[in-house]
């Protein structure tokens, strides 16, 4: 079916499929008590099992002309930070479906490339979107979860000026995928966006756990 459509909406000569990009993500943020496991589960579907469903679908073209597929993966798939689990499940799933695809496809001459944005303004990091969905969560949760955490801890998390923080950086990876499909040889992992939060991520996952937590206030 994926196939179908996709020559019906191509308009070119179609001379064989050199690149699949996988780019489509969204994220709720919440604390995981507060997030249903349906909510959640919505994130992981898109994340993850959409990279699969997409990837799978164009394997056949790809082996044609021995071409690449590039996961948009996140610094959030190296280390897990707090009040975004879903999305960070997803995203430590899209680098692990990544390096398996990797060594299954090299025998067919495909190569498999994952792109690790950093935090970035995109939907995702609406300020706007990000605070009603946290008053949503609030207004849902019963007194006794409430009083654990605190009317101040939920106002800590609401305010806007975290969100606006974590994406003062422009989309600049947008314009960093179309030319990992046109490398001759692109690294595997691609790490736009050079920023503090970024380099935080990339020291992260080479400190213990105990470490880790500390610097992410946990």
């Amino acid at each position: 079916m994926i196939i179908k459509l996709f020559y019906s909406h191509s308009n070119i000569n179609f001379a064989g499929l050199w690149a699949v990009v996988n780019n489509a993500g969204i994220s709720f943020p919440g604390m995981i008590e507060w997030q249903t496991v349906e909510e959640m589960r919505k994130v992981v579907d898109v994340n993850i099992w959409g990279v699969v469903s997409i990837t799978k679908a164009f394997l056949p073209l790809l082996k044609r002309t021995k071409g690449r597929v590039l996961n948009v993966a996140s610094s959030a798939g190296r280390v897990s930070t707090p009040s975004v689990a879903a999305y960070c499940i997803s995203k430590y799933g899209v680098e692990a479906f990544s390096d398996s695809l990797r060594i299954e496809m090299r025998h067919f001459g495909i190569t498999v490339h994952i792109i690790e944005p950093g935090n970035l303004r995109t939907n995702i990091s609406s300020a706007d979107k990000n605070v009603q969905y946290l008053d949503k969560l609030w207004k849902n949760l019963d007194v006794d979860t409430k009083e654990c955490y605190g009317i101040k801890f939920y106002e800590k998390g609401k305010n806007p000026s975290v969100y606006i923080a974590y994406s003062k950086h422009e989309c600049a990876y947008m314009y960093k995928s179309p030319k990992v499909s046109e490398k001759l040889k692109p690294f595997l992992r691609e790490k736009p966006q050079l920023n503090s939060l970024k380099i935080q991520k990339w020291i992260l996952p080479f400190l213990t756990k105990q470490i880790q937590q500390r610097s992410l206030g946990s």
